[in-house]
């Protein structure tokens, strides 16, 4: 038995989900990621916005990992300038089409290949932690951690698909089948069935289209692997 959550979106990069919560390690520091949000579904270079100052500041860093508890991390932005505030209104911004903004704690190039211009030298997909961690001269550390999902773009003019990090599912979307000119979409495999129904047993893993909404023009294919043994009946 196959369960499906099917959900779509047209921003390009950061969505609006909900806040983050501050993890200080210090009442004299403050590290704070607002902007994006945690569980926010992004991708291209995605501006990062937040607070990083404090008593005796020295400096902060910005980086991420894979998964929700990454073992390595990748530096994004380190400075010893400090953050105290950003234009309220960079929320809007962001959302608007085609604009592009540097955030004030760093930007992040989680990748773009759906385009056949401009370089990235990463190709992101799939769970990552965003972590922001504020020092200072007395060897002080504030940190805040929130997770985020990075999709995959989807043009009007050309198609264009997703994939789940393990290969079982795909969902397609023929040229001309958008009412916007994109949209930005993730497939991935979630660790429990949210759906489960007595008697029935799911036979392939259970799958989240995100986000929710999105309308096509024309059909478009979800596409989930599963055992050959298993009778299609």
């Amino acid at each position: 038995m196959k369960f499906i959550i099917v959900c779509l979106q047209v921003l390009f990069s950061v969505l609006i989900s909900f806040p983050t919560t501050n993890l200080n390690a210090s009442q004299s520091l403050t590290a704070q990621i607002e902007i994006p949000y945690q569980d926010s579904l992004i991708r291209g270079d995605v501006p990062v916005f937040g607070k990083a100052y404090g008593k005796d500041f020295k400096e902060f860093i910005l980086d991420y990992g894979q998964e929700k508890d990454p073992k390595d991390w990748t530096l994004i932005n380190k400075s010893d300038i400090a953050q105290s505030e950003y234009k309220p209104s960079v929320g809007v911004d962001i959302t608007a089409f085609g604009k592009t903004i540097d955030g004030n704690l760093g930007t992040w190039d989680t990748g773009l290949d759906e385009y056949k211009y401009g370089k990235h030298p990463v190709n992101l997909a799939g769970i990552y932690t965003l972590r922001l961690r504020v020092l200072d001269s007395r060897g002080n550390v504030a940190e805040d951690k929130i997770p985020v999902e990075i999709g995959r773009v989807i043009l009007n003019s050309i198609g264009g698909k997703a994939e789940s990090q393990d290969g079982l599912a795909n969902f397609k979307v023929k040229e001309h089948s958008l009412y916007t000119s994109a949209i930005l979409v993730s497939l991935k495999a979630l660790d429990k069935n949210p759906f489960p129904q007595a008697g029935l047993k799911p036979e392939s893993k259970v799958y989240e289209l995100r986000e929710p909404g999105e309308k096509f023009t024309q059909p478009v294919t979800l596409t989930i692997k599963y055992d050959k043994n298993i009778d299609p009946s």
